[in-house]
């Protein structure tokens, strides 16, 4: 990046931090040396807060993603043990919404009921929607902390059962 580039930082209780990138000069590996640069700040505000916002990154395609995913977070899992349909657009970057790209997806606490589940999950927007569009995210542990201390004590004791 050049030295015309800017970033800014915005850390807001109750939501993920976001990183917006403006005026940058991405040529070359300069997308490679800004996240190696920032990685350990993005882990820290990642696992402080619960989710990372990057705003103008250059990521106009999957081989991007990928790379932009490797760079974060080491070689991506692959999805495995989900009930949903995921097709592999290429690696293991998948479609979150199944094969019609249409619809909505609840939140949910991904691969919850799987005998393992992934410690990170990243989010690319390929083509905006037409309408709405938005991504939400919430932070499972403050939806925990905001049970009656009741049903929080079942779950730890008890468990969660899983049916399809």
């Amino acid at each position: 990046m050049t030295h015309t580039s800017l970033i800014s930082v915005v850390r807001t209780e109750g939501y993920p931090c976001t990183f917006t990138i403006q005026n940058a000069d991405w040529a070359g590996d300069a997308l490679l040396q800004f996240l190696a640069k920032h990685r350990e700040a993005l882990n820290r505000d990642l696992h402080e807060t619960g989710a990372v916002l990057l705003r103008g990154l250059p990521i106009s395609n999957v081989d991007t993603f990928e790379i932009v995913a490797e760079a974060l977070l080491g070689t991506p899992t692959p999805y495995r043990g989900g009930i949903a349909p995921r097709i592999a657009e290429r690696g293991n970057v998948y479609r979150a919404n199944g094969p019609d790209c249409v619809g909505f997806v609840a939140a949910h606490n991904e691969l919850s009921y799987a005998p393992w589940h992934p410690n990170t999950l990243l989010f690319g927007c390929a083509r905006p929607a037409d309408s709405g569009g938005a991504t939400v995210l919430w932070d499972g542990r403050r939806v925990f902390a905001k049970l009656s201390p009741e049903v929080a004590e079942d779950f730890q004791h008890r468990g969660v059962m899983y049916v399809q």
